[in-house]
């Protein structure tokens, strides 16, 4: 029948309807579903066997027919955390899809659409495919971005990548080195930390080791005291290491030109002289550039002074008459680079050179002189 007590104190077990709730006073365990509990609280049953609700959202703790624990959401819809005791496998499912897995070893994996979007192993992160480093990112296609870092949907902040605090990648959105632009460094571990490697600014122009251009080129390279660049054909004789191309169809174009101190005076170039169709090797010769002491006097005893012998470089395979440097250095001391026997550090040798133009004046003012003379001589 039915039975309304106020209160009630029962000192041994409490049975009701043999299995439907059990307390068992001996080993102060309570069982809902089975009438020998194994633990304080044994919950025994199948489908959904509890269901905790404030009215309007539920939550439900259920085991399915596959062996699977649900601990949150609804079995019905397929929304929810999952675990399998005989897998070690934790499963999350949202709308009938399973979304997030954790397998017996660990792996993780993140499915979007479903197919694989994600996944976490001993190796490391793999975004679009599995990873083979700590962070391995695939590309999305002709139209998807491989990889953006934007601070909001404006784009005005900055993104930073660093690695074991000594490589420092970063976007400046903040228009603090020439406009947006993209910066490398070295050391840092943050924001414009580390020392300046090299930036590509947003009009693409590539600076490495400066932060400023000299003039208005595209690439500028401030080295320091280290040699600038290398261009190097390794084996291929029909092809230049380097290529010098002045697509301009009017006027002279310029192909490279040269200068010294810091406020870039200019001492040469190479350029295009249209209207003789030929490549100029120029030195800088203006009037003004100059302080002019007065005549060649003696052109011919400069001359004689030069020794010139028939020889050939080593590797070459013909004769042809040189000069040697350092007997020329000292008759004309300005066409001579470098000093006589001196090496480097290693005990190498470094080779003089001479710029053999720089003589052209002398032979001029010999080629004057004998002219004179020969006319001296016609007139008798």
């Amino acid at each position: 029948g039915t039975a309304t007590l106020a209160s009630a104190t029962i000192t041994g077990d409490l049975t009701v309807d043999t299995s439907t709730l059990k307390v068992d006073s001996a080993n102060n365990r309570v069982g809902i579903g089975t009438a020998t509990p194994s633990n304080l609280l044994h919950v025994q049953g199948s489908g959904d066997i509890a269901r905790f609700t404030n009215g309007t959202y539920n939550a439900y703790f259920a085991i399915d027919s596959s062996g699977y624990t649900l601990f949150t959401g609804a079995v019905q819809t397929g929304n929810g955390i999952y675990a399998k005791a005989s897998t070690n496998a934790v499963q999350l499912w949202t709308n009938g899809a399973q979304r997030y897995d954790i397998d017996s070893t660990g792996i993780s994996t993140w499915s979007v659409g479903g197919s694989t979007a994600m996944t976490l192993n001993s190796t490391g992160l793999g975004v679009g495919g599995s990873p083979n480093a700590k962070l391995t990112v695939y590309g999305g296609g002709a139209t998807t971005s491989t990889v953006n870092f934007s601070g909001n949907s404006a784009g005005t902040d900055n993104a930073t990548i660093a690695s074991n605090y000594s490589l420092n990648f970063q976007v400046d959105a903040n228009n603090t080195i020439g406009g947006r632009a993209f910066v490398w460094r070295y050391g840092g571990k943050g924001y414009n930390d580390g020392t300046h490697l090299m930036t590509l600014d947003a009009s693409g122009n590539l600076l490495v080791g400066t932060t400023s251009q000299a003039s208005n080129e595209k690439f500028s390279v401030n080295t320091g005291n280290t040699t600038g660049a290398v261009f190097k054909n390794t084996g291929e004789a029909t092809y230049s290491p380097l290529y010098v191309w002045n697509a301009t169809t009017t006027g002279d174009g310029y192909f490279s030109a040269f200068f010294t101190e810091a406020s870039a005076t200019l001492r040469g170039s190479i350029s295009y002289n249209r209207a003789g169709g030929l490549v100029a090797y120029n030195t800088t010769s203006d009037y003004r550039a100059k302080d002019i002491i007065g005549p060649v006097s003696d052109s011919g005893s400069l001359i004689d002074s030069l020794k010139v012998y028939v020889g050939k470089m080593k590797g070459a395979t013909i004769e042809r008459p040189m000069l040697i440097a350092h007997e020329a250095q000292a008759v004309a001391p300005y066409a001579v680079t470098g000093t006589k026997d001196e090496v480097d550090a290693d005990g190498n040798p470094k080779y003089q050179q001479m710029d053999a133009s720089s003589l052209v004046p002398l032979l001029i003012a010999e080629i004057q002189s004998l002219r004179a003379r020969v006319q001296t001589l016609e007139a008798k």
